[in-house]
């Protein structure tokens, strides 16, 4: 998906336009560090992304806003049913799922069985933002 078709589904959502934009903005970031070859910065911005996410989230579900939203507890509390218990589904069971996904593949592990430290960089960078998208 592009930028523009992200942003205009998630308008269509009425959801709130600063954290859409900070949403966009970071998913803008991952595309571009892809095709610059970035991809140690494109994992950075997929634990941002996936933060931003997680802010809008609580917002939504009119949960309390912590200043450093941890992505970890939320998807834990989630799949516990602690929060969102009266969401659909896709809050409750597929966003956490998502959510940890991508952050296992942004966060360091050994490359050793897949080759070359760089092309591990670049194939987690690129699921990240697919799974973003």
């Amino acid at each position: 998906m592009t930028a523009e078709e992200i942003k205009q589904l998630l308008l269509d959502t009425n959801l709130n336009d600063q954290v859409i934009e900070q949403l966009v903005d970071e998913y803008q970031q991952m595309q571009v560090g892809i095709e610059h070859g970035a991809p140690t910065q494109v994992t950075v911005t997929v634990e941002e992304f996936c933060r931003a996410f997680v802010h809008l989230l609580h917002m939504e579900l009119g949960e309390p806003l912590n200043r450093e939203t941890d992505v970890t507890e939320f998807t834990q509390r989630t799949l516990a049913g602690e929060i969102a218990t009266d969401a659909p589904p896709v809050v409750r069971m597929q966003f956490p799922h998502m959510l940890s996904a991508a952050l296992s593949t942004a966060r360091p592990r050994s490359t050793a069985l897949s080759g070359p430290k760089e092309r591990g960089h670049y194939s987690d960078a690129k699921v990240g933002t697919e799974i973003a998208s």
